[in-house]
């Protein structure tokens, strides 16, 4: 595993929707408690085409590298418009080509801290519902919270294992994937996976 003759560790590219910095803060206290580099793409942008554009742009200006075990991830909140699943589809296509995975969460990212507590089915009408379930568990949770990795990272094994059940069931009641309706999940699994899994089998 070496670069310019230099050996290092894989590299994270990532971009998140724009509206708040709680993915941004999670990933980057991630992606430091296990010793890897993160290339974090600032951007205002809710639009996932152009999520995946600017992604694009900064892994040609950092020297992505997916024999040297980069990854690159663009995380989308499906909401509850049907709207975005057009923009969703169009966005994956061209992320496949440029070997980026979009990673979804119906209807937002903090189903995926939930699922550090607990697999609820129950389906959801409003981000801020989702909040108020989240703040049982996390009394003082805000969007743009820092120290929430800290917080759930000794619970990262049920949070795998609950994502992947909300989503088996999701599957179950044939709902198509990446849409609205397969709701509640988060893929989010797949990059803890991945990120866990990396010194293994390295």
């Amino acid at each position: 595993r070496k670069s310019n003759n230099r050996e290092r560790n894989l590299i994270v590219f990532m971009v998140a929707e724009g509206k708040n910095k709680t993915e941004k803060q999670y990933f980057e206290d991630f992606v430091r408690d296990k010793n890897f580099r993160i290339q974090f793409v600032s951007s205002n942008e809710t639009d996932p085409i152009k999520m995946v554009n600017s992604l694009i742009a900064r892994m040609q200006e950092c020297g992505f590298d997916d024999t040297l075990g980069d990854v690159a991830y663009c995380l989308i909140d499906a909401d509850f418009d049907p709207k975005k699943e057009n923009q969703i589809k169009i966005a994956e296509e061209k992320a496949n080509k440029h070997k980026i995975q979009l990673i979804i969460s119906a209807p937002c990212f903090e189903i995926w801290f939930i699922c550090h507590f607990i697999a609820s089915t129950r389906h959801y009408s409003s981000n801020g519902e989702v909040l108020k379930i989240l703040q049982k568990y996390i009394s003082n949770y805000e969007k743009s919270n820092r120290g929430i990795y800290k917080k759930t990272k000794d619970k990262l094994a049920e949070a795998i294992k609950n994502s992947k059940n909300l989503e088996h069931d999701c599957q179950r009641n044939n709902w198509l994937i990446h849409t609205v309706a397969f709701s509640p999940s988060t893929e989010v699994y797949k990059i803890a996976e991945t990120l866990l899994n990396y010194n293994k089998n390295k």
